[in-house]
């Protein structure tokens, strides 16, 4: 059987068919394919190109006219404003914004005009507030001299009646008549001090000088009230040289000693230096184991007239200025003044000073304290002040200190005394005098008479900033009432020094 299917015979072919294609035609048929393909994609493109042009204008460009809108307003071009035409596919959005930059413009308008209606408003208490404020200067300045003038005298008379001879019960009598004037003048001297640190009119004068002489002047001064009160007063010897106003640096320890001495009832108050880390500054230190204060005082003891635990105020207890003169002066030096405080375990005060630059030291001496002259008795004063009362007090207190003493209240006066013959060793003039002169005028119009630059100084109730700068430029000191006896007959001496000095001079 299979071998009858493999021997089965190939049929023959039915026939052949010859297929001929024209090479030519076949040639022309593929090119017009072709240009066919190109014209159709061609097309496509210039539809393309044209279906963008026609986006572009429709929603392109406005969608860009919108951003250029809000780029506008946000730079604050508020009157900015889109042209909405009726096919414009934002129409709606630009509206939109139209009204938005016309409600921000119209909102802005009317708080400029809200400011500036404010603004006048401002302007106008300003003005009224700087001339209540000059006019309360005005009454304070004319009050402060009108007040100064008496107490200047009572403390003149104070001092003088002290000198005379006097049973027991007077002189306890006259001994708190005078702690009163002086508990007067100590809070006069006070708010001097406050009204000038505020005013500006304290000038910083640095110098380099020796820690020393001015620890050394704060022991001898307050070793006596330390003792009073049973405590001890330690004060650590240094060597240190600084940068600085001695009298501001004076005032701000002394007050610091002072306040430590007032709330200390036990132990012991220390004044001391350290270095500090950076090699160009040092710590002034006053501790103390008093009474301490509470952390919710600390910011609030610096405020004028504040004092904590003081409620009756107990002039005893000080006057609550000693800490805010304090702290003022400090920052008008531009020291750090830091305070550590805790109840019931006392407080430490600090103050960074600079130290002076090397090669700045030089022989110790001290510009607080001045040097031990030859009493005044027999020193030529020719005091100059225009109220009677003033003028009578200070001639008796200066004949009880036995100093030969004139008194004049105008220039004309004065100068007919020294064209009697009667020029002064040092001449102590009031700033205010009658017919518009002033102790400036009349000390140099005077010296001019003499031919020689006479020792010279003002006393005055005056505390304007201008007064203090005048004396500066004419270098003649400047004592404000109430003046202190003691603190005059300071000034008398060092004066009547240069006088000895120019008669050395004028002998030699």
């Amino acid at each position: 059987m299979g071998e009858a299917i493999s021997a089965r015979p190939t049929p023959p072919a039915a026939g052949h068919v010859l297929v001929e294609f024209s090479r030519a035609a076949l040639r022309q048929s593929e090119r017009q394919m072709l240009w066919t393909g190109i014209a159709i994609t061609l097309g496509g493109l210039l539809f393309g190109a044209l279906l963008a042009v026609r986006l572009g204008r429709g929603v392109i460009r406005p969608v860009a006219r919108v951003a250029r809108l809000i780029d506008r307003i946000g730079a604050g071009e508020l009157s900015a404003r889109a042209r909405v035409s009726p096919d414009d596919p934002l129409r709606a959005v630009q509206q939109g914004l139209n009204l938005m930059a016309q409600r921000i413009e119209s909102g802005r308008d009317e708080l400029e005009q809200r400011i500036a209606t404010a603004t006048l408003a401002l302007r106008e208490k300003k003005e009224e507030a700087e001339a209540a404020n000059l006019s309360k200067s005005r009454f304070l300045a004319a009050a402060s001299h009108d007040l100064r003038q008496p107490m200047h005298a009572l403390g003149l008379f104070v001092a003088r009646l002290g000198q005379l001879p006097h049973d027991a019960p007077t002189r306890d009598l006259v001994g708190s008549l005078e702690e009163s004037v002086q508990a007067l003048q100590t809070l006069l001297d006070a708010l001097l001090d406050v009204s000038r640190l505020e005013s500006g009119a304290v000038q910083v004068q640095l110098r380099p000088f020796a820690l020393a002489d001015l620890f050394e002047q704060l022991r001898d001064s307050l070793a006596l009230s330390a003792q009073q009160k049973g405590l001890r007063l330690r004060v650590r010897p240094t060597p240190v040289w600084v940068l600085s106003d001695s009298a501001l640096l004076h005032r701000i320890v002394l007050n610091l000693l002072g306040n430590a001495l007032r709330y200390t009832a036990t132990g012991s108050v220390l004044l001391a230096c350290r270095p500090c880390f950076d090699a160009q500054h040092v710590r002034i230190e006053v501790w103390d184991s008093g009474i301490g204060i509470a952390p919710e005082h600390h910011l609030a003891v610096f405020n004028e007239f504040y004092q904590v635990g003081n409620s009756e105020r107990d002039r005893n207890k000080g006057l609550g200025l000693g800490l805010s003169i304090v702290e003022r002066s400090a920052q008008l030096l531009g020291y750090p003044l830091q305070m550590r405080s805790r109840v019931g375990a006392g407080t430490r005060f600090s103050l960074r000073v600079p130290l002076a630059p090397p090669g700045q030291a030089h022989e110790r001496r001290s510009a607080l304290r001045p040097s031990r002259f030859d009493d005044v008795g027999g020193l030529r004063v020719l005091v100059i002040e225009d109220d009677p009362l003033v003028r009578d007090a200070l001639l008796s207190l200066l004949a009880s200190w036995r100093v030969d003493v004139a008194g004049a209240d105008a220039l004309a006066a004065a100068l007919q005394l020294l064209k009697n013959g009667a020029v002064p060793d040092v001449i102590v003039a009031d700033y205010r005098l009658p017919g518009g002169e002033n102790g400036i005028e009349v000390i140099r119009q005077l010296r001019a008479e003499a031919g020689c630059l006479i020792p010279a100084c003002l006393i005055s109730g005056d505390t304007d900033a201008t007064l203090l700068q005048a004396a500066q430029a004419a270098s003649l000191s400047l004592l404000h009432k109430p003046v202190r006896p003691a603190k005059l007959r300071s000034l008398l001496r060092r004066l009547s020094l240069a006088a000895q000095m120019d008669c050395a001079d004028d002998g030699a």
